[in-house]
C-alpha cells in the first residue's frame, strides 16, 4: 500500500471515531463508514478475517441483545456472522450479520469498547434502524463480584 493511502486511511478511521463518539445522528455515522472509510483504495485488503475472537463474542453478544431490547415478543437467533474483518493497527472490526432474517452491517473500535450496528428490514415499515453500543470486556474478579467498574471507577 502506498503511503498517501496509509495516511488517507489514518485520518479517515480518526474521523470515524470522532464521529462515532460525537454525531447524534446514527445514520450520519454508517454513511460516513460506507462513503468515506470503504471508499478508501486498499482499506478492504488491509482487514483479516476474525473467527472465535474475544471481541467478537462481545460484538456479536451485544447486537443480540439489541434485538432482543427492540424486539422482546421476538424469539431471537444467535446473529450469524457472514464476515468480520480486523485492523489490528486501528484496533477496529468491521462486518456484517444476519439475525431472524434482517441483513446488519457493523463496525466496532475495540479502545473505545464502542460500536455501530445497522440493522435492515425493522418492523413495522422494513426501514434500517441504527444502533450505538459498548460491549465492555469485564475482568473476571468484577465477574464473580456481580458488579462492574467502569474506566472512570465508578462502581455499577
Amino acid at each position: 500500500m502506498a503511503q498517501s493511502s496509509a495516511k488517507s486511511v489514518d485520518a479517515v478511521v480518526d474521523q470515524l471515531k470522532l464521529t462515532l463518539v460525537k454525531s447524534k445522528d446514527l445514520s450520519d455515522i454508517m454513511t460516513f463508514f460506507f462513503d468515506e472509510l470503504m471508499a478508501v483504495p486498499g482499506f478492504m485488503a488491509m482487514g483479516v478475517p476474525c473467527q472465535g475472537d474475544a471481541t467478537m463474542n462481545r460484538i456479536i453478544g451485544a447486537v443480540e441483545t439489541i434485538y432482543r431490547q427492540q424486539f422482546p415478543g421476538e424469539s431471537a437467533a444467535k446473529p450469524h456472522v457472514l464476515s468480520l474483518l480486523r485492523l489490528k493497527k486501528y484496533k477496529f472490526f468491521h462486518g456484517s450479520c444476519i439475525i431472524n432474517g434482517k441483513l446488519g452491517a457493523l463496525f466496532f473500535f475495540e479502545d473505545l469498547d464502542m460500536g455501530l450496528v445497522s440493522l435492515g428490514g425493522m418492523p413495522p415499515d422494513h426501514q434500517v434502524m441504527h444502533f450505538r453500543f459498548q460491549a465492555v470486556q469485564l475482568p473476571d474478579d468484577q465477574k464473580k463480584r456481580g458488579y462492574q467498574v467502569d474506566r472512570s471507577g465508578y462502581r455499577h
